[in-house]
């Protein structure tokens, strides 16, 4: 059965790639397997702070972060400890509440929904502590939410835009292909940005393929 299966798998394979080249296409299969296979090592670390990585962290105030900061570490601490998921220890939900209304008090922390009776006689104390210290971070201490890239005000982005969809929407017709083998929605909305003046520079565009510069490039610049 296995044996079989692997026929098939293999059969399938062949015909696949066989497909790929009568359409002249096995190059831009070959260009993506090469990118898989290099993605382990090309991946960008993300050194953002754990706790930042949160949801509804970045919609805190710079002070009410000092004080998750410190929750999160103890809970961190906490799971390391009792080797279980920080999430069972204390949800998410609760480190953000005692980050926007900090309690004052163990008999407070208990009140709050999502505090279990056993982590509150186990480690209230820690806990409060742990908030006390956040609120009392000096300010040039406090965490700060790195912004993300503004641009210029550009009012023929979105003209652009449209634009290089229309082309692309019409590449995809032509071509029998899926949009985002053409170009993704964000490739489209970068090179709204930045305007690229000659395939060379659209060549340059992180995450651009050489396929789709040969095959797409001059229709997407000549939306521009």
């Amino acid at each position: 059965m296995q044996r079989a299966t692997r026929r098939i798998r293999s059969s399938c394979a062949i015909n696949w790639k066989e497909q790929l080249i009568a359409k002249s296409r096995w190059s831009w299969a070959e260009e993506e397997f090469a990118l898989l296979t290099d993605a382990p090592f090309n991946l960008v670390a993300n050194e953002e702070p754990a706790f930042l990585r949160m949801k509804g962290a970045k919609l805190l105030k710079p002070q009410q972060l000092a004080v998750l900061r410190e929750v999160h570490a103890w809970r961190e601490t906490v799971a390391e400890r009792m080797d279980r998921a920080p999430f069972m220890v204390l949800g998410n939900e609760v480190l953000l509440s005692f980050a926007t209304d900090p309690p004052k008090s163990v008999k407070e922390i208990a009140a709050r929904k999502g505090v279990g009776e056993r982590i509150v006689d186990r480690h209230g104390k820690p806990m409060l502590e742990a908030v006390r210290k956040g609120v009392e971070t000096p300010k040039e201490e406090w965490p700060r939410v790195t912004k993300g890239k503004r641009w210029h005000k550009d009012d023929d982005y979105e003209d652009r835009l449209k634009r290089l969809k229309q082309v692309r929407d019409k590449l995809t017709t032509e071509h029998d292909l899926r949009p985002g083998i053409v170009a993704a929605n964000q490739m489209l909305s970068d090179i709204a940005r930045t305007l690229p003046g000659d395939l060379a520079a659209l060549a340059a565009m992180p995450g651009m393929r050489n396929y789709q510069v040969a095959h797409f490039g001059s229709s997407l610049l000549s939306a521009l």
